[in-house]
């Protein structure tokens, strides 16, 4: 079994659509209409399952002994502090009691995995850093900067899960396919 390369022709011409793909859905997007935020109990119920879901996988993996993911193994007290950072996080996330501070927490849990495991490797998680600003722009206590923030918070999850996924697609299923021959 050969895996692909990422100068190999297939894997170039998947990468030159999907940049096409990207540019056409950015022009398009800027000429669209973009509908108002209506605030109504549907929005703030999908807003508390993410929450709510996003605190719930970090105390699992939290308490699995790793970051944000199995293979994400913390080591050493610099891994102890940064588990137990994800648990409060998690628990702060699902009681709804200082969510601001919750996605702040998930930033810095990033730039640790960053130190930890490398820039690359990371990538593949840049969905956390989606929805830590998702929660961030929903949850200001500045109304005058939530109002201004809020319109972004969607793009912004949309953009950093589609990362995330072009990364998983490229790191596990192209340049990684000789993981799926075990």
């Amino acid at each position: 079994f050969i895996p692909y390369a990422i100068d190999d022709l297939a894997v170039l011409l998947w990468i030159g659509i999907a940049i096409l793909i990207i540019i056409s859905s950015v022009l398009l997007d800027s000429r669209l209409p973009s509908p108002p935020i209506v605030e109504t109990r549907i929005r703030k119920e999908i807003i508390a399952i993410l929450r709510v879901c996003t605190g719930m996988s970090l105390l699992l993996t939290a308490y699995d002994g790793s970051i944000f993911a199995p293979h994400c193994q913390a080591g050493g007290n610099f891994g102890v502090i940064l588990l137990i950072i994800e648990g409060i996080a998690g628990v702060l996330l699902i009681s709804n009691y200082f969510v601001l501070q919750a996605s702040l927490m998930l930033f810095t849990l990033y730039a640790a995995l960053i130190l930890q495991f490398g820039f690359i490797e990371t990538m593949e998680y840049w969905n956390i850093i989606g929805i830590a600003f998702f929660l961030m722009f929903n949850n200001l206590s500045n109304s005058h900067y939530e109002e201004k923030l809020k319109p972004y918070s969607v793009p912004v999850l949309r953009i950093f899960t589609g990362i995330a996924l072009v990364t998983l697609g490229l790191s596990e299923k192209l340049l990684g396919a000789e993981h799926g021959e075990d």
